[in-house]
């Protein structure tokens, strides 16, 4: 290292090693190319590279030192350095809040490039965003260029004298492979429309409709799924002109591309995801083209591809080995404590929305650990509706109750809140919850528990990742939300191995084959730990002693005669 002394080369080698030792390689391992490091940083939190989160940052920070030192171009988490007399000016204008969130990073790479106030545009965000994307290891890229446009627009908005100029927020291009329905025939785009109304209202009389009506969100992912099929056959080589209506798209010969196209793109032929899309097809080829043949051999295809794994339904590989950490007894108290750590530390933070966030989602996964529900239904909870409250004698019940209209099965989700869940949602509503939303939306109706700015329901994938992101942060997991229903039913199963029944009304599945299907392996699992507990413990016991063993003397027989002795008896 040219630059660094003794002292500065020793923490940097330590640091080096320490980010090596936490994604489980060597310092080869690392990539010197600060786009790169910065994603594989990405994955790492300080829970999960065992360290608190200062020592995470420091380390973070002498490894963008050492880089620096090195000559390898990186740009600085904070702003440092002074900024152009103009930046300065209008920097001061800004709240601090501003200062510190949004413009500050901004500000300084417009500072240091040379431009001028006057010269800000959307092509100054889009170089912005390009030096975070190849120089920068802290921040996603795309959320600090967004953040700067909306402080830069605020600002120009609301405070007097700065530049009259309104910047687009950046958005990257997607790369994804799924087209638009806007790029196929309108005729294949009103059979997808006639379609989707089919699956939401089925005639009464076509037999071979399917069973009741889907929900309005099960219909959008359908109209994905459907352009995730098209797409994949574009890209495959087949011309738009071909897909007519989505009648064309169940046939022999698109399933073989479908299968290849998503087998290249997986790495694998037996993924989940085609197995999924084939339903989808066969689906088609029944209720669209009335072709029950086609059904049969689109369905052989499935079964074939089942028979690679062995396994028709149940938890994904990678849901597996994200669970894998829960077996161990103090990561299981870790999380069940985490809740209440939340709302102790929100307590003791600035009454702010930052605050009131850290609550929130000490809430949320309270009532995911007590019952858990699926995302969409606990990111629409009503106060009024969803929390029913009954007074007996001094103490207030209070239980939730989702109806079955709302839940993706139909089955109704009803049960008695324990008592200590009850008062932290109480108190989060009385204080915390009128922090998320915006004065003039408060009084909104109805009062969802989980609102955003405007007293709307947050999307229930801001919510979820915000909950990932706490657990990610304060126990290293890499979590997904659906994961708190097969958590559930895995600690339950541990202390209860019979007690599917019981799984299946609280993961309110209506058939307790499905149960069984999904959480067998849990079992499995267990039988295994008891099998090795036996093999340990033969293996670590001493074998017992033999006792001595007694000789037997010999039966007392007469005595012989010396014929050399004349007689003498001999003994």
């Amino acid at each position: 290292m040219s630059k660094a002394d003794g002292k500065d080369r020793t923490l940097y080698i330590s640091a080096i090693n320490s980010v090596a030792k936490a994604f489980g390689g060597s310092p080869a391992d690392l990539p010197s190319d600060p786009a790169e490091l910065r994603r594989k940083l990405t994955t790492m939190s300080a829970a999960m590279a065992g360290m608190t989160k200062g020592s995470w940052s420091s380390v973070r920070s002498r490894l963008l030192a050492a880089l620096r030192d090195t000559n390898v171009p990186v740009m600085r988490g904070r702003r440092a350095g002074h900024l152009a007399p103009a930046w300065a000016a209008l920097y001061a204008k800004a709240p601090i809040r501003q200062r510190k969130a949004r413009l500050s990073r901004f500000f300084g790479f417009c500072s240091a490039q040379g431009y001028s106030p006057e010269d800000v545009c959307d092509g100054m965000i889009e170089r912005f965003h390009a030096a975070l994307e190849t120089t920068s290891l802290r921040g996603s890229p795309n959320d600090i260029s967004r953040a700067a446009a909306r402080g830069w627009n605020e600002a120009a908005r609301t405070i007097e004298g700065w530049p009259n100029i309104i910047l687009t927020e950046y958005r990257p291009e997607r790369g994804g492979y799924v087209l638009d329905l806007a790029a196929f025939l309108p005729s294949f785009q009103e059979s997808v429309a006639a379609y989707l109304e089919y699956l939401r209202d089925p005639p009464e009389d076509d037999d071979t409709a399917p069973m009741g009506g889907l929900k309005p969100s099960t219909l959008e992912m359908r109209e994905f799924n459907i352009r995730q099929i098209a797409s994949a056959l574009v890209h495959s080589g087949i011309g738009v002109e071909r897909l007519r209506t989505i009648a064309d798209l169940p046939s022999r010969e698109f399933m073989d591309l479908i299968c290849e196209f998503f087998a290249r793109r997986l790495g694998r032929p037996d993924a989940p995801q085609i197995r999924m899309l084939l339903d989808i097809l066969g689906s088609l080829a029944r209720w669209q083209c009335k072709d029950d043949a086609l059904a049969k051999v689109i369905s052989r295809r499935t079964s074939k591809l089942s028979g690679r794994t062995g396994r028709r339904v149940g938890m994904t590989e990678k849901n597996r080995r994200r669970l894998a950490p829960f077996y161990s007894e103090k990561m299981v108290r870790d999380l069940l404590m985490l809740p209440m750590a939340l709302a102790a530390r929100a307590s003791k933070a600035e009454f702010n929305r930052r605050a009131a966030v850290m609550m929130r989602n000490a809430v949320a996964l309270e009532i995911e650990l007590m019952c858990p529900i699926r995302l969409a239904n606990i990111a629409n909870l009503s106060v009024e509706d969803n929390l029913i409250r009954h007074k007996i004698g001094r103490r207030t019940m209070t239980r939730l109750y989702i109806p079955g209209r709302d839940v993706k099965n139909g089955e109704d989700i009803e049960m008695e809140l324990p008592p200590h869940t009850a008062e932290l949602i109480d108190r989060y509503v009385a204080e915390f919850r009128p922090l998320l939303i915006e004065p003039e939306h408060r009084h909104a109706t109805p009062r969802y528990l989980f609102p955003k700015f405007n007293g709307q329901p947050q999307s229930g994938k801001v919510l979820a990742g915000s909950i990932c992101d706490v657990l990610k942060a304060e126990l290293g997991l890499d979590f997904n939300f659906h994961l708190f229903r097969h958590l559930g039913c895995m600690l339950y199963l541990k202390t209860h191995p019979d007690g599917f029944e019981v799984m299946r009304r609280v993961l309110a599945h209506r058939q307790i084959e499905t149960t069984i299907r999904f959480y067998a392996e849990i079992q499995q699992t267990q039988a295994f730990a008891e099998f090795d507990r036996t093999i340990l413990s033969l293996r670590s016991s001493k074998p017992k002693a033999r006792p001595a063993r007694r000789r037997t003397p010999a039966p007392h027989s007469a005595p012989r005669r010396n014929p050399e002795e004349g007689g003498t008896d001999v003994l």
